[in-house]
Parts: C-alpha cells; sequence; structure tokens
C-alpha cells in the first residue's frame, strides 16, 4: 500500500512538474532548493525525495551522519547520526547551493544555522507514510 503512495506521488510530480514546483514554491517560499534541479544526481534525487513528501502532505525528515562540513549545534554535533525535520514549518531560509543544504531552524527556543552537505545525508524520510529514500554509498 505504502509503495502505491510513493508511486503516485511520483506520477503527480512527473505530470505537471514546472507547474507544481513554480506554484509551490511561490506560495511556500523555498525558492532556496531550485538549484539542486542544476546541481548533482544526487542533489536532483533528493529534492524529487523531499518535494514528493511534501506533495503528499508528509513532514520530510533526514538522518544526518556527522561528517566533515555538517554544522549543527554543539550538543547535536555529539552523536554519530541526527534526525531533523525538515518540513517548511519547522525552518527558515532554506538554501541549496555547492551541494550544502542550509537553513536556520529553532532547537530549546534558540534559533541556529544548519549546514548539511549532500554527502552527509543518510536518508530522506517520512515517519507518517513510513516510506524512505536512502543513497547508495560508494566507497571510494
Amino acid at each position: 500500500m505504502e509503495w502505491l503512495v510513493v508511486f503516485g506521488v511520483f506520477i503527480l510530480v512527473g505530470a505537471n512538474y514546472q507547474k507544481i514546483v513554480r506554484k509551490y514554491y511561490v506560495r511556500k517560499n523555498l525558492k532556496g532548493l531550485m538549484p539542486a534541479l542544476e546541481g548533482s544526481d544526487t542533489a536532483k534525487l533528493f529534492y524529487v525525495a523531499y518535494f514528493g513528501l511534501i506533495k503528499a502532505n508528509a513532514e520530510p525528515h533526514i538522518q544526518v551522519s556527522m561528517k566533515e562540513g555538517v554544522l549543527l549545534p554543539k550538543d547535536l554535533s555529539t552523536k554519530d547520526t541526527v534526525c531533523l525535520n525538515i518540513s517548511p514549518e519547522s525552518m527558515r531560509y532554506l538554501i541549496f547551493k555547492n551541494e550544502t543544504l542550509s537553513f536556520s531552524t529553532c532547537f530549546n527556543k534558540t534559533s541556529y544555522k544548519v549546514e548539511i552537505p549532500l554527502n552527509a545525508i543518510e536518508c530522506t524520510y517520512s515517519e507518517v507514510l513510513g516510506v524512505a529514500f536512502g543513497r547508495v554509498a560508494v566507497e571510494e
């Protein structure tokens, strides 16, 4: 059943791609994520997963491994992996630039700037729908 919901989301996104993208970004003020469409394949996959979850009215979350370049509050930086809610309601000033996702969000009623390189994002998922979009790790 879950795969049917995910498949439907991707059909919806693919059918009216440009029209939906423009209307959504004007309404939700997420213009900062648009450069991901011109980035690497990883950036495009992240964009599709994120946008698909938003269109399904699910709160997108990401699981981040603490690699070099990840900027989080100090109390969160002590863990190996961190799960973050990246829904439009929980963050502000979403920007995608140079394969890095950055935004402002609040932890314990204090605003922080968060920077996450795409290679540190292990998966994008929704707790509500029970779906996850992971990446395949490639040893270099």
